[in-house]
């Protein structure tokens, strides 16, 4: 029998995704992520009927809902019992309110939520898997926070970067947009 658990943000940024992902799906070996369908999946929808399984990052990427305090993910599928369980830890930090839940980012730093809508942001499976609320962005290089204007955000990934930690370093922040190496010429 499988266990479900809940992995803190904290564990994640301390192993780097491939090793620690390596690590765990040896103990979850035969269990498919619903959202990218490779193996090794641990996070279980806390629907008592539902089969869904996530990896940490393809569970936001796919839309659900996650809620560190009271330790449990819904699947999109039954995203809807989010404010019922959740109570108020599933309204927006901006709004205050649940809103559409499926508009909803989810902070993987200090699990807190978003709207879309309220940030002025595209909610798309790319943007939510890993992301992070402007008080928690980190640059991923150098995974150190400050230096907000120099920070880069990606038009596609929302991921952000210091102009300075990149390989051909920025001597300004550009206006009209910017995307990371990871996405050059998606639109």
């Amino acid at each position: 029998m499988y266990r479900e658990f809940f992995i803190p943000s904290q564990l994640i940024f301390e192993y780097s995704f491939s090793r620690f992902y390596k690590e765990i799906s040896l103990l979850y070996p035969f269990q498919r992520c619903a959202f990218c369908k490779h193996f090794g999946a641990t996070i279980k929808c806390c629907e008592e009927k539902c089969t869904q399984m996530y990896h940490y990052p393809c569970a936001a990427g796919a839309g659900s809902f996650q809620d560190f305090s009271h330790i449990f993910l819904l699947c999109p599928e039954h995203i809807d019992q989010a404010s019922e369980r959740s109570k108020e830890d599933a309204n927006c930090a901006v709004c205050d309110s649940p809103g559409d839940l499926l508009d909803q980012f989810f902070c993987i730093t200090c699990g807190q939520h978003y709207h879309g809508m309220c940030l002025d942001i595209a909610v798309t499976p790319l943007k939510r898997a890993g992301w992070q609320c402007p008080e928690c962005k980190v640059c991923h290089n150098c995974k150190q926070s400050g230096e907000d204007s120099k920070m880069l955000v990606c038009d596609t990934c929302d991921k952000g970067y210091h102009t300075f930690c990149l390989q051909r370093i920025m001597k300004s922040v550009p206006t009209n947009g910017w995307k990371c190496k990871y996405h050059p010429n998606i639109q």
